[in-house]
């Protein structure tokens, strides 16, 4: 990816959580975020900043990326390989999620729609969930956990949506 210095600041202020407020303001960061997407010239600033975000800081700074303008259906799909759907699989019934896994459950429930929302849409990026620009393998990444209820004869109340597993 060439990206100019200018955009390239912007990704690294994403990433780097440049954005957010010193005195732990959360409508002060959210702005600072809101001021730093508007000068996004690209999509693929959005996909960068997607590619090194910060997953153990939540998801705020997310929902701004998925529903910026120049958001690409495969930034989109990316977004929700990354958050580890399959990790859900594991479980007979949602009830059986923790309730310290509850927030990630619900992120990735929102990815899904975002995800899902893009499908047939056109862009000029590229995602392929099975194989990556690196040839990582998102789709396998919790193969173990999708198999273990299977393999007792029992079924997963959350399977990932088959299109969802198609590139874009």
């Amino acid at each position: 990816m060439n990206l100019s210095p200018e955009q390239k600041r912007r990704v690294d202020a994403f990433i780097y959580d440049e954005w957010v407020d010193e005195n732990d303001d959360e409508r002060k960061s959210l702005n600072n975020l809101k001021v730093l997407l508007n000068d996004v010239e690209l999509p693929i600033e959005i996909d960068c900043m997607l590619r090194d975000f910060n997953w153990d800081c939540g998801i705020d700074g997310l929902d701004f990326i998925l529903t910026h303008p120049m958001t690409e259906p495969a930034t989109k799909l990316r977004a929700f390989w990354m958050a580890g759907p399959g990790y859900f699989c594991q479980y007979e019934k949602e009830s059986d999620i923790s309730e310290y896994e509850l927030g990630e459950w619900k992120a990735v429930q929102y990815l899904q729609k975002h995800a899902i929302s893009s499908i047939g849409q056109q862009g000029k990026l590229q995602f392929d969930p099975k194989k990556d620009e690196e040839g990582y393998d998102w789709t396998s990444q919790y193969s173990r956990e999708e198999n273990k209820l299977p393999l007792k004869g029992k079924r997963s109340f959350y399977e990932i949506p088959s299109e969802l597993y198609n590139a874009v």
